[in-house]
């Protein structure tokens, strides 16, 4: 035997076996944890949710995101993004009659008929024999005023009726009633609310009202306002119908709208 020996040729049908397969893990692919998402960056999440429903059903899964979704400053903003919905129209005969199905708003219209005493049942009857009308709507509040007379005879409210909550305006006190000779026409409305950026004046606004009356005297117009804070009428000053004309073409369209 020489010492060199010559190595066995490898048949050519003969070929080498794949490495083996490893045994897949024990608990699968692992998994990419979610990062959490920043506190300040919920409300711009949130307030680009189409409707107030899904807003709602947001609010439900936690703590953290009810406190986002009932912060008052992030409920403006969203109010100011998405316009209300059309939930039905309000008759001073019939009553409220909601939207009905196929409208989008029928589910959310048939809760708050349940839920708002539309007849105003809570607030005391007038001082005289008439009955309580709608005047203006605005922001959830109603303003009545008894049938044929009005806030310059003292018989006007401000009420709440889903929470069921109202105030008595008390009558033009007798200083401010003498600036009125051979009063004629006369209108009454809640103001709208201030629509600037202070976060704290527009707060003041959600928890307060402003109620406006207008008389037509002697070819002028003299101007009141109640106010809420304060609890009291005030004059305002006013020459003519163009000074108070855009608040009560505001009215009066809003009034429209709702009732006809």
């Amino acid at each position: 035997m020489g010492g060199n020996m010559a190595k066995p040729a490898i048949p050519k049908h003969h070929h080498q076996s794949p490495p083996p397969l490893l045994p897949p893990p024990p608990h699968g692919p692992r998994e990419m944890a979610s990062l959490p998402i920043p506190d300040d960056l919920l409300p711009e999440i949130f307030i680009r949710l189409p409707t107030p429903t899904d807003l709602v059903r947001a609010s439900a899964a936690c703590v953290t995101f009810r406190r986002v979704v009932a912060d008052r400053s992030f409920l403006r903003r969203y109010r100011k993004l998405h316009a209300p919905p059309l939930l039905g129209f309000l008759n001073p005969h019939s009553g409220f009659h909601p939207a009905v199905p196929p409208h989008p708003s029928a589910s959310a219209a048939c809760a708050v008929a349940l839920a708002v005493d539309f007849s105003f049942s809570f607030v005391p009857a007038p001082a005289t024999s008439y009955r309580w009308t709608v005047r203006d709507i605005r922001d959830g509040r109603f303003l009545l005023v008894s049938a044929g007379h009005g806030f310059w005879c003292g018989e006007t409210v401000v009420c709440d009726p889903l929470h069921r909550r109202y105030i008595r305006l008390p009558p033009i006190p007798d200083d401010l009633a003498a600036m009125v000779a051979n009063p004629g026409f006369s209108e009454t409305f809640l103001v709208p609310r201030w629509n600037g950026h202070d976060d704290e004046a527009a707060a003041a606004e959600e928890t307060s009202f402003r109620v406006m009356g207008i008389v037509y005297c002697e070819a002028n117009v003299i101007s009141f306002i109640f106010s809420s804070s304060t609890i009291q009428w005030r004059a305002i000053a006013s020459h003519s119908w163009s000074d108070m004309l855009p608040g009560l073409l505001s009215s009066m369209e809003e009034r429209l709208f709702c009732w006809r």
